[in-house]
């Protein structure tokens, strides 16, 4: 009999209290439900009597019994078939095939059973619980096709066979148990074909297949029936370098030679050209495949005697007229060309033997040799100072600077001359004496302008105390620039006024200034620099190692590091950029201090950062690694490892910011509050393929938080991380609503609230292919918790092995909004007192949940709530894990599901796996399955 509804109840009791005794007016003699019959006589409307319910016009004496479990004609009986022996909610009559086996009904799973478990008339269909894979076996030789195969009970024809690996299953012959013959066919399967035939491994075997012929001599390597080369010609038919097109036995161009020639004869040198021929067709000696020049004139030969005869080129050599040629360098000067014709070392082309005061290319350039010593060899070369040989040369000479110590500045003054120390930095040194800029470029030189080799020490200026450069863009290289001073910025080196200059190792030490840069300071200049070392500078206010602003995306610093620089009073002790865009290429940001981003800092930046280490850094106050503050920059391969902050956000800090990271590791950062990743003020970064790990709070938040920010999280764990004061040891968000996706969030620790993820003040993230395991929390949420108004939008997560030290060891819910839960797996969390599985606080609201598998959690699965198991379904079943071990630490856990799980298929029919089956419940099911 159906239930009535509590309202009708409730009036019904009310009338009968208010009716006195049983008379007409009573509703036991009334028609309630207008189907002609009262309950009892006598009937005060003349009705009949014997309704068995008289609030349901179908129910009464008479009626149709139809299929629905309730008496329908009142003969207190039910109908045929409407019982549920089993008690598996379906009756006999509603198609349940099998009424004393609660297994089987409509809709049940089919297993390898025989039986027909789903009552659709068919038993043991393919893809059945239990089932093993046959293959397609066409030809019956008992192997299978790779590609075709099905999920049987038992073999059905044609899939019949277990084993798979047929590689031709039209020929029974053909299989990885057949035996390899001489036919051109792969007959094991092995992937390849006649094996075993070829006795001299020379790739041709010795049985005729098809048109091909067998190996002329199958013992011999050198004879072979294949064309290799592709010449029309084997070795099996006098080829006699088969490697070699061009060698062959014809005489294609019909000189009477071939490359291949007969025995005793010389070989053609070009078969394509007749002009070429092993024949010495003047009789001087020498053909033309020996380099005769003329094989028609008989004095002209390789080695005969060369004269000055107008360019004729008698010796072949192609020089010509060397007869003039005094010195024997192949270059006269009476035929024109030698400079120098009594150096054999000196002439046209010749490799310049650099600073050695000789023009031996004789292109026109000056040597400058400069010394100490001036008196030391030829005073035309020789000058006493470096400035005084800038200002004797014109654009394309060369400065030679000998080993010395020159106490002086100088300015290159528009000149392309270089100035080379040719022993190097360590030896030539150019001593500002307390003056400075040491060196000053910034009168428009161009490339041609090249510092190199030199030492730049001890200058002092208001900006760039060793190296000036503005409106300039010349060649450094192999520069030491150290212990230099600026009242401003720019301590050892100032670019600035769009300076391009290509600098190749740099090494930039001890230098300070009082504002910015204590290393380098570039102002909206576009320097290439491959090869930098930036070691112990100062800044007394940004940028110790180096300041950037305005600087463009044509930048770009490689190869190199920026260690023990130090900005005490001010930000970005390594390196600080603004409103800037260069490359930073391999570079290593290292034990840098400062008391603001101790060791990168970008503002209003947008550069691109590519395998760079920010690794040990120290700020005395906030920001140990990285911050960024309206950029977007870009960093792939960057690792972010060992820095701290004393106050505050020691490893990535973004405020306003939308940067991409790739392949990024966050990791054994340690402040007292933000240690790992902290998102500020719309900062909607996008983390993809990252690791933010074992990060450590020593007070507050410790892995990733998340304020008034949606990032994206792609391809990301987040583990090991701990907090030992406030909650949300992996991550913590506040008003924020990001994505997660294909993530694990294992192994973090909190001593109160939430060890994973913590989910407050109207946040909204959407987790989906998402892992939270193994996360501890000293009071509720183990594994995530949820407060005030926000809610959690949850898909195909698997949330296991978390624990809480009172409620909630997978999720505690203590939030006024509804979250939503579909293919979520919660098994074996812990909660001290109560809900292991799912808690919901006194103030907080049941989750919406459908497809979900609650099972194993400890004390139960759940507390303030009822789980509705058996509806939407929701299952309470072993989800069967690959592997899961609780003693095991949660990075040795994999959380996929085993073949015999029975949670595999059986999620939200709306959502489907990779494959296009039916979504799995948990983390690996679902369209982001797959990871």
């Amino acid at each position: 009999m159906s239930n009535r509804p509590a309202l009708c109840t409730t009036l019904l009791l009310a009338a009968l209290a208010s009716a006195p005794g049983c008379g007409p007016d009573h509703p036991l003699n009334l028609d309630n439900d207008g189907d002609g019959f009262c309950e009892r006589v006598p009937c005060a409307d003349g009705s009949a009597y014997g309704d068995c319910d008289d609030f349901d016009a179908s129910v009464y004496p008479g009626a149709d019994e139809i299929c629905n479990g309730q008496d329908d004609n009142c003969d207190q009986e039910l109908g045929e078939g409407e019982s549920d022996t089993d008690l598996d909610g379906y009756l006999a009559c509603q198609n349940d095939c099998n009424d004393a086996d609660a297994a089987v009904h409509p809709g049940a799973p089919e297993r390898c059973s025989g039986v027909d478990d789903d009552c659709d008339g068919s038993a043991d269909p393919p893809g059945s619980i239990g089932c093993a894979v046959f293959y397609l076996d066409q030809d019956g030789d008992g192997y299978g096709r790779d590609d075709d195969w099905s999920c049987l009970c038992d073999a059905v024809s044609p899939y019949t066979a277990a084993r798979r690996n047929d590689c031709d299953d039209a020929h029974a012959s053909a299989n990885p148990g057949a035996v390899e013959r001489c036919n051109g066919i792969d007959d094991d399967c092995d992937g390849s074909v006649d094996e075993g035939f070829d006795a001299d491994l020379d790739g041709a075997v010795a049985c005729a297949i098809g048109s091909a012929p067998a190996d002329c001599d199958d013992s011999d390597p050198a004879l072979n029936r294949d064309d290799l080369d592709g010449d029309g010609s084997s070795t099996c038919d006098g080829d006699c370098d088969d490697t070699d097109p061009a060698r062959n036995p014809r005489d294609d161009d019909g000189d009477g030679s071939a490359t291949c020639p007969d025995e005793g004869a010389a070989p053609d040198c070009d078969d394509t050209d007749p002009a070429l021929s092993a024949a010495d067709a003047d009789g001087d000696g020498f053909s033309s495949c020996d380099g005769d020049c003329d094989d028609t004139d008989p004095g002209r030969y390789p080695g005969a005697l060369e004269l000055c005869n107008g360019g004729v080129d008698d010796d072949c050599d192609p020089a010509t007229d060397e007869r003039a040629d005094i010195d024997g360098d192949g270059h006269t000067s009476a035929c024109g060309g030698d400079c120098d014709d009594t150096d054999p070392q000196v002439y046209p082309e010749a490799g310049d033997v650099f600073c050695d005061g000789t023009d031996s290319d004789c292109d026109g350039t000056t040597e400058w040799l400069v010394s100490a010593d001036s008196g030391d060899g030829d005073t035309t070369w020789y000058r006493a100072s470096i400035q005084e040989a800038i200002d004797d040369a014109v654009s394309g000479d060369v400065i030679c600077v000998q080993p010395g110590t020159y106490m002086e500045t100088i300015d290159f003054k528009g000149k392309e001359v270089s100035v080379v120390g040719v022993e190097g930095p360590e030896r030539t040194i150019v001593d500002g004496g307390g003056e400075g800029p040491v060196v000053t470029l910034e009168s428009g030189e161009g490339a041609g302008a090249v510092l190199e080799g030199i030492t730049i020490r001890n200058g002092h200026a208001y900006q760039g105390g060793g190296l000036f450069l503005q409106a300039t863009s010349p060649t450094l290289a192999d520069l030491v620039v150290s212990s230099n001073r600026a009242d401003r910025d720019g301590g050892g080196v100032y670019m600035g006024d769009r300076a391009a200059p290509l600098v190749a190792d740099l090494r930039v030490l001890q230098n300070g200034a009082a504002g910015k840069g204590g290393g380098l300071y570039l102002d909206s200049c576009s320097p290439v620099i491959d090869g930098i070392e930036v070691t112990a500078n100062e800044a007394g206010t940004d940028g110790g190692g180096a300041y950037l602003i305005d600087v463009g995306d044509a930048a770009r610093i490689a190869g190199g590091s920026f260690t023990l620089n130090s900005a005490p009073s001010g930000h970005g002790g390594g390196l600080y950029l603004s409103n800037s865009s260069p490359l930073l290429e391999d570079l290593d940001v290292s034990y840098n201090t400062a008391d603001y981003t101790s060791g990168l800092e970008l503002v209003a930046s947008n550069a691109t950062l590519t395998r760079v280490i920010v690794a040990d850094n120290l700020a005395t106050q906030n920001y140990g690694g990285v911050y960024l503050h309206t950029s977007s920059a870009t960093f792939v391969d960057v690792d972010i490892t060992g820095n701290t902050a004393v106050v505050s956000q020691s490893g990535i800090s973004l405020t306003s910011s939308a940067p991409t990271f790739r392949r990024v590791t966050v990791s054994r950062n340690t402040a007292a509050n933000y240690a790992g990743v902290n998102l500020w003020s719309g900062s909607n970064a996008l983390f993809e393929e990252v690791d933010i790990s074992d990060n450590e709070a020593t007070t507050n938040y410790c892995g990733v938080t998340a304020s008034n920010s949606n990032p994206t999280f792609h391809f990301v764990t987040i583990s090991g991380n701990t907090s030992h004061g406030a909650f949300g040891g992996g991550v913590r968000l506040a008003s924020s609503s990001p994505s997660f996706t294909n993530v694990t969030v294992s192994g973090n620790v909190s001593p109160r609230t939430a060890g994973g993820i913590a989910v407050t003040n109207s946040s909204s993230p959407v987790f989906e292919a998402v892992i939270i395991s193994g996360n501890q929390a000293g009071t509720t949420g183990g594994g995530i918790s949820v407060s005030s108004t926000s809610a959690i939008d949850m898909t195909n997560v698997t949330i296991a092995g978390n624990t809480a030290g009172t409620y909630g060891g997978g999720v505690y819910l203590d939030t006024s909004s509804q979250s939503r839960m579909d293919n979520v797996v919660i098994a074996f969390n812990g909660a001290e007192v109560g809900g292991g599985g799912v808690s919901v606080s006194n103030n907080g609201q049941a989750p919406a949940i459908t497809y979900c598998d609650l099972h194993g959690n400890v004390p139960d699965d759940g507390s303030g709530w009822s789980y509705p198991l058996g509806e939407e379904g929701n299952v309470s079943a072993d989800p069967a894990f690959v592997s899961y071990d609780q003693s095991a630490p949660p990075a040795d856990w994999d959380l996929s599901l085993s073949p015999n799980s029975s949670l595999i298929d059986a999620g939200n029919p709306d959502i489907e796996d990779p494959d296009g089956s039916r979504s799995d419940m948990g983390a690996y099911g679902g369209p982001c399955g797959a990871w």
